[in-house]
């Protein structure tokens, strides 16, 4: 169960990068039960997620595939990326980008904007409690 500032996190996140370790099947094993804790605190299905391998350098100590990795991302509905954050190549940034893109179709096709700050809402409010006091 997480902890009460990262369930704030999730919900107010608009999407999220799921990485695992191709080197550690533990890590891999991990991506669906987080994919599903993330459905259940966005209390949606289809979060925007994307999911990344990483450590594809170190192939002689590999504990995970890539088309188990592909298969796995395909049944969480994620786009799928291999990388290495020590070699720092562009997939890194594309898996970004990717998610990115992701969000963008799912705000798109959900119809709605983002949702004003709570700061905002307040300075909207004693706006409008001003202009009432002086027009009277």
């Amino acid at each position: 169960m997480p902890s009460a500032v990262a369930e704030c996190h999730i919900r107010s996140a608009d999407g999220f990068l799921i990485v695992y370790s191709a080197t550690d099947r533990h890590s891999f094993e991990a991506v669906p039960a987080i994919k599903r804790l993330l459905d259940d605190q966005r209390r949606a299905r289809n979060v925007s997620c994307v999911v990344v391998a990483n450590k594809a350098d170190l192939q002689h100590q590999r504990r995970v595939t890539t088309a188990e990795g592909e298969r796995a991302a395909a049944e969480l509905a994620c786009a799928f990326f291999e990388t290495s954050a020590s070699d720092g190549g562009d997939d890194i940034a594309e898996a970004f980008h990717e998610l990115y893109r992701e969000v963008k179709r799912r705000k798109l096709l959900e119809g709605k904007s983002r949702r004003r700050s709570s700061a905002q809402q307040v300075k909207q409010v004693l706006n409008k409690v001003f202009k009432i006091q002086n027009a009277s």
